[in-house]
């Protein structure tokens, strides 16, 4: 029997060191007090970052839609043939990492919300400091 593996990009979210200056919190802080939609976490986009899959895909789905025509052209229901078995793989890769990738946005959204709290209700650089080290 054969075997068939599914390989996927498996992402977990790393809380960054919070290094930054005096001056860039107290930027950071102004920015928060001025704009409550001010976001600190970085934007991540998921058409990017799995481009091959998707792309493979809708190869994919061409290759299928050409396999129609294997009347006319037999070598093409084999290659519809095989593009469904590539399909479907692309199809699982992309529901194991959109997993992935959502468990990794809600812990990223989840550590920059509470530095956004901290940032905010610190009464300062060295009280902000002190807190973030007594969590970690």
């Amino acid at each position: 029997m054969a075997r068939m593996s599914i390989s996927y990009i498996g992402r977990e979210f790393n809380p960054p060191r919070i290094l930054f200056t005096e001056a860039e919190y107290a930027d950071l802080k102004n920015q928060l007090k001025n704009n409550p939609n001010f976001k600190l976490a970085p934007e991540t986009n998921f058409s990017i970052q799995y481009k091959f899959y998707l792309t493979a895909l809708g190869i994919s789905v061409i290759l299928i839609y050409l396999g129609n025509f294997e009347k006319k052209i037999p070598v093409l229901g084999y290659v519809a043939f095989v593009a469904v078995v590539f399909a479907l793989a692309c199809i699982l890769s992309l529901l194991f990492s959109l997993h992935s990738h959502a468990s990794y946005s809600a812990a990223q959204n989840e550590f920059y919300s509470k530095l956004k709290i901290d940032i905010l209700e610190s009464s300062g650089y060295y009280d902000f400091i002190y807190n973030k080290r007594k969590l970690l």
